[in-house]
């Protein structure tokens, strides 16, 4: 009790005693217990290092090893013996072993000896054989929900990842919503692929492709993507937002796109401006192109919205020119509106008025009037 005190008051009045420095040789590895399915060579990373020694060479042996199993040091590009171990420096040694074709299943032990002039060390390795490391597959999208119109491009840029011993071959496949079309391909290439290999502890980028079918409507649809191997399988899941898009169509009466009118006169048609889209049609205009001298007006001139599925009737009147002559025009109308919009092509046959004609007609048969007239008067003379 009175040596604990002693101890405690030493402490509080001169502080902590410093820990013992290390002195001597040590062997280090990252894994010195390993698993293996394979029975081919085995690769340990040794690290050799001098604490508070002199500089010496040290010698390296394995002391124990299982019958059959060759091994050797390799060091600078060859097979090597020993190192040489700076004060408080470390050197970089490789041990190669190569168990038996015929190994069966169990653990093994190798013992390592570093032989210096001042001290000596042992590592104990272990390996154990015949485990097969499971497969472990994980799929990483970088942005796994995408909001955009049906014509939007939805593509996910998906991390593949194989956290496993060995490479794998992988199947990718998707589940969408009917109608839609989910191809893949690598993150530098436009190929597309449905199997793609991954070596072990690697990664590989995906890309994924989403092409939602015609006509979709507004909403939030899900695909999930699946990458599967013979031993494991990862999937994960993709969100489109889809926003609704009008779709603009004009048509003429009866759904004809021709018409006719006379030069100089105006001729009104009924035209049908349909919303076949998804979302509401705001902020109408109607537009047109025509010959010259020709002028085309709308009633209604301006729409302010036409929900999804509906129609509209819009009066064009058109007064070709006075000046046409008889023949086939093309006049366009259009219509635009903040999403989008639409034009048709109307071909418009033009007659010239025939006020002139009847009145010629009647000029010609009041001169025969005249004519016969003046014979009778004048012939019997």
């Amino acid at each position: 009790m009175k040596k604990q005190v002693v101890a405690i008051l030493c402490i509080l009045v001169f502080g902590a005693m410093p820990l013992m420095a290390y002195t001597g040789l040590s062997v280090s590895t990252d894994f010195p217990s390993i698993y293996t399915s394979e029975t081919g060579m085995i690769t340990f990373d040794l690290k050799v290092r001098n604490y508070g020694l002199s500089p010496q060479r040290v010698n390296l042996s394995v002391t124990s090893v299982p019958n059959g199993w060759e091994h050797v040091f390799v060091g600078g590009g060859g097979v090597v013996e020993a190192v040489f171990a700076e004060t408080d420096q470390a050197a970089n040694v490789q041990l190669w072993v190569d168990p038996p074709e015929d190994l069966s299943a169990g653990a093994y032990s190798i013992v390592v000896r570093a032989q210096g002039s001042e001290d000596t060390f042992s590592l104990p390795l272990t390996v154990k054989t015949g485990e097969n490391l499971p497969q472990k597959l994980s799929l990483d999208p970088e942005l796994p929900s995408v909001r955009g119109t049906p014509d939007s491009d939805f593509t996910y840029n998906v991390s593949l990842q194989n956290n496993s011993a060995s490479e794998v071959l992988v199947n990718l496949d998707a589940q969408a919503p009917q109608g839609f079309q989910v191809t893949f391909k690598q993150g530098y290439g436009n190929k597309e692929i449905s199997t793609l290999p991954v070596d072990a502890g690697a990664s590989k980028e995906v890309k994924v492709n989403v092409d939602p079918p015609q006509g979709v409507s507004q909403g939030t649809y899900k695909v999930e993507v699946a990458a599967k191997s013979s031993g494991t399988s990862a999937s994960t899941v993709l969100t489109m937002d889809i926003e609704g898009q009008p779709e603009l169509a004009l048509a003429g009466p009866g759904g004809r796109l021709s018409g006719s009118a006379v030069a100089g006169r105006e001729k009104t048609f009924t035209l049908t401006l349909e919303n076949s889209g998804t979302a509401e049609a705001k902020n109408i205009s109607m537009n047109s192109s025509s010959p010259r001298n020709w002028n085309v007006e709308f009633s209604p001139q301006k729409i302010d919205s036409l929900p999804a599925g509906k129609t509209e009737e819009v009066k064009a009147t058109v007064t070709p020119s006075s000046e046409a002559i008889t023949g086939d025009y093309n006049v366009t109308f259009g219509a635009r509106s903040d999403m989008g919009n639409t034009s048709e092509k109307f071909r418009i046959t033009v007659r010239t008025s025939s006020l002139w004609g009847i009145v010629a007609i009647l000029i010609i048969a009041a001169a025969a009037v005249v004519l016969v007239f003046a014979v009778r008067r004048f012939g019997r003379r």
